[in-house]
């Protein structure tokens, strides 16, 4: 399996953002999306935002997203193969 997909990290990032997670400061080169009212936090590699998102990534999210209720595993598998195009950046 290869351990980069053709998601970018800033697709990946727009999902959270769609989901209500806002991004939090942490540690020097993590990025930190949090959502308040689940508990759920998210910690990615800082890097530039077009860089593919890592398989370990995509597993951690199917898993956690699945598991607390925000999407099914069938739309989990429909973003993987309908990526949305990320919202510009402020």
């Amino acid at each position: 399996m290869d351990r980069e997909s053709q998601l970018t990290l800033a697709q990946v990032l727009q999902l959270l953002r769609d989901f209500g997670f806002i991004p939090k400061s942490g540690k020097k080169g993590v990025i930190v999306y949090s959502h308040d009212d689940s508990g759920a936090v998210f910690l990615f590699r800082e890097r530039e935002l077009d860089s593919p998102a890592l398989m370990t990534e995509l597993v951690n999210l199917r898993k956690q997203l699945t598991y607390r209720g925000f999407m099914t595993d069938e739309e989990f598998d429909r973003f993987l193969s309908e990526p949305p195009v990320p919202a510009p950046q402020e």
